[in-house]
This record gives C-alpha cells, structure tokens and sequence, in this order.
C-alpha cells in the first residue's frame, strides 16, 4: 500500500494516493524534565557512545594481536622509516 501510493505521487495522482487527515501542525510538548534528559544525552551521552566504541575496538585489536604493538600501516607516531 505505501509502494502504490508513492508510486501514485510519482504520477501526480493525489487523488488516488489517499485522504489528507489534518494538516494543521500538532504542537509539541516537552516538560523541563524531558528536556534536561535530551541536553544532557545529547551533550554527554553521544560522545560517550562513540569513546566507547572506540575504546571497544582498541580493545579487540590489541586482543586479537595478543597485546603486542600493531603497526596499522597509518605512519603515525610511532612508525619507523624502512
């Protein structure tokens, strides 16, 4: 039903593409609560989320090397001329 009726708006055919309920925009509500909760998830919460990750990889790729030096082709510090 959703492919059908994209596809009847590809062919500017509104009509049978389905009723329109309301176009009157609902407004949204937040309390100060909720609000405090998403400044500080976003704030602290999604850069936690991506340190972690990459903690988590260092972790499996020095696991997986069996805690020796991984030389990671990148030439960063560290890396010796041939």
């Amino acid at each position: 039903a959703i492919a059908a009726d994209g596809i009847r708006w590809l062919g500017r055919e509104e009509a049978l593409a389905g009723e329109v309920v309301s176009e009157e925009d609902v407004p949204i509500t937040h309390t100060r609560q909720e609000d405090v909760a998403w400044f500080y998830g976003i704030i602290f919460g999604a850069p936690a989320l991506v340190l972690l990750g990459g903690f988590g990889r260092l972790y499996r790729i020095r696991r997986r090397a069996g805690g020796e030096e991984v030389e990671d082709g990148s030439g960063g510090a560290g890396a010796t001329a041939p």
